[in-house]
């Protein structure tokens, strides 16, 4: 890991999100081959924001600060809507755009911008008066790459698209163990292994408890502030 270390509270946050990635990714190459070892997007956060989440339940339990103790659990509740909240927001505006492109509409800076300032608006109900600079962020470097993969050919022109980080049917009937092998892939073993501790996120279980855990967080903060 190569990154910048002050010695302050943010560097130590910084210090154990990467170095969950590095676990991750370690861990992923020496469990996998190659081919299979990177990992989607969807689980890319998993391993860096749960060292945070041990790094704070670490520190609450041994903080003896009030002020200490405030500024801690206020960085939760940033976290968690940073983690989580504001990135289903981005993911609905993402799945906007390509909406867009598929529907032949322009994807130009004025209605990305428009829309976008419609969502955060939406998401953050009336109580929050919004800036309308926060907009911007709808043309932000992080949605570059969805809109050039929008804008890059006509959707009338576009081949279909390939299966998902090249995943053909030889490569399903390995993992599955059906291509002359009683023994099962190395891909359906940890399918079966994640299913029995994995949270299931086509279901509201997950969400709902992660909500409970940030509303029990701002009722801790409001409790450290005396305003409960």
């Amino acid at each position: 890991m190569l990154l910048n270390y002050k010695g302050t509270l943010d560097s130590v946050f910084t210090l154990a999100h990467e170095l969950g990635h590095s676990m991750h990714t370690w861990l992923a190459n020496q469990s996998q081959g190659f081919r299979y070892a990177d990992y989607a997007i969807l689980v890319a956060e998993v391993a860096s924001t749960t060292n945070e989440m041990l790094l704070t339940s670490h520190l609450l339990d041994h903080a003896t600060d009030p002020r200490f103790r405030r500024y801690l659990l206020n960085h939760l509740c940033d976290g968690f809507k940073g983690t989580v909240y504001r990135q289903v927001q981005f993911a609905e505006f993402e799945r906007l755009l390509f909406d867009m492109a598929e529907k032949g509409e322009p994807l130009t800076h004025e209605g990305l911008s428009d829309r976008y300032y419609e969502i955060n608006s939406r998401y953050y109900g009336s109580e929050v008066e919004a800036d309308r600079r926060i907009a911007l962020s709808g043309c932000a470097s992080r949605t570059s790459t969805t809109i050039s993969t929008c804008t890059s050919t006509p959707p009338a022109s576009r081949p279909p698209s390939p299966s998902p980080r090249g995943y053909s049917r030889a490569t399903r009937q390995r993992s599955s163990g059906t291509s002359g092998s009683s023994r099962p892939g190395r891909a359906s073993i940890l399918s079966t292994r994640c299913a029995t501790r994995a949270s299931d996120l086509a279901k509201p279980d997950a969400v709902v408890a992660g909500l409970a855990r940030f509303d029990r967080t701002v009722a801790g903060l409001q409790s450290e502030l005396g305003l409960s």
